[in-house]
């Protein structure tokens, strides 16, 4: 009976290991070639994408290599393509090159180009295939065009394709066939231009002489800001109402004058037709007429809200087509004051008086008036190599009331 037992023992001790080891080999076995076998797919995929990279590197005209490579790995190599050049290392012919390949992409796939281009990481790259998508997409379906040039948050690069100012043109035509509201709407959900931005197009609109001009400039104004807060940006409201109404045109103006305002896009196109339909000159006396007409201190409204003072060489060009002494002298204490009122510029108030001869430049600052004007002094003057005296007298003569 002994013996019985200990043979049964024996014999359950050996089926518990057989069964064991042919347990273990499965549980442990299997999964790691499954884990070793991933990595070395993933590895000769990314090789292929990387090879396909450069052939579109290589390809003067990369459209045709673009339908022998396989659907999946499409993107991730045109991604390994731009991504070989390195950051700020593509130049015109390339992303030219890379438009024409998404023109056969997108007239293929839309859909997975769209997919690609929108879940890109890296933010320049994202925008480069989202704005070339929507050149592709802009004769053939203008509204998925707009919704891809939209898709981001900031625009990092200037907008340098025709097409998509074209389709910025038609779609805004169609805006303002509804009400000078709707194409404001439509302009807002342009993304606002990040600081790398380098290069800003404007899209000329075609307007009825029976706009609500005032209603659309009040509008723009308020909602969009200026013209160099996006790439892209909607402009010849100005230039149109000149055209057609010129008085009510400059009656505005010289109501943003009186609220010192910042009016320079306005004033910028105002000017532009001024000059082509009367010529410089006539232009010139144009507007001193006006500065004439003005109350004391819009003058100096006038050349702070114009960006006159961010070139000061256009002011004394101005004068001198013109202006007596007097008047120069008036008008350049009022533009000196004002910027010391508005924005306390110094660097502005020491650009437009660097023009001037030193004792000048002395004389104005004297008559400056203000809180701001005292603390401004100091920073105007250290370029001037004024002695301590000097600098001293004009500080007693700000602070006097």
């Amino acid at each position: 009976m002994k013996t019985a037992w200990w043979l049964l023992v024996v014999l359950l001790a050996f089926m518990a290991g057989w069964f064991g080891r042919g347990r273990v080999p499965v549980a442990e076995t299997a999964p790691a070639a499954a884990r070793a076998a991933v990595p070395a797919a993933n590895a000769a995929r990314d090789t292929s994408r990387k090879r396909w990279g450069e052939k579109l590197r290589e390809q003067e005209e990369p459209k045709a290599l673009l339908a022998e490579i396989p659907a999946k790995d499409r993107g991730a190599s045109v991604e390994a393509w731009l991504g070989s050049y390195g950051l700020g290392g593509l130049d015109g012919a390339t992303v030219t090159k890379f438009w024409n390949l998404l023109d056969v992409w997108v007239a293929e796939d839309s859909e997975a180009a769209w997919q690609w281009a929108s879940g890109l990481s890296d933010a320049g790259m994202r925008e480069l295939a989202m704005t070339g998508i929507a050149g592709s997409l802009a004769d053939s379906d203008p509204q998925r065009a707009f919704d891809c040039l939209v898709a981001h948050g900031e625009f990092h690069h200037g907008i340098r394709d025709g097409r998509l100012m074209n389709l910025m043109k038609g779609l805004s035509q169609e805006a303002l066939k509804k009400d000078p509201l709707a194409l404001v709407e439509l302009w807002e959900k342009v993304p606002k231009a990040g600081e790398s931005v380098d290069s800003y197009a404007g899209v000329s609109l075609e307007l009825d002489p029976a706009t609500d001009f005032r209603t659309l400039l009040d509008a723009m104004r308020s909602k969009l800001g200026k013209d160099t807060d996006r790439p892209l940006f909607p402009n010849g409201v100005m230039k149109a109402w000149t055209k057609t109404d010129p008085e009510a045109a400059r009656g505005y103006l010289i109501e943003k004058i009186a609220a010192k305002e910042n009016f320079d896009d306005e004033w910028s196109e105002m000017g532009s037709v001024l000059a082509k339909a009367k010529g410089q000159a006539a232009a010139d006396q144009w507007t001193l007429e006006m500065l004439r007409e003005l109350p004391e201190g819009d003058r100096g409204a006038f050349f702070e809200g114009s960006g006159w003072m961010n070139s000061p060489g256009r002011i004394f060009d101005l004068m001198h087509a013109g202006a007596t002494e007097a008047e120069s002298a008036q008008w350049i204490a009022e533009t000196v004051q004002v910027s010391a009122d508005h924005e306390g510029s110094a660097w502005k108030i020491g650009n437009i008086l660097g023009e001037l001869p030193i004792e000048k430049r002395i004389e104005h600052l004297k008559s400056l008036r203000g809180p701001k004007a005292l603390e401004l002094i100091g920073p105007v003057v250290e370029r001037w190599n004024l002695t301590e005296s000097q600098v001293a007298e004009i500080k007693q003569a700000v602070a006097s009331p």
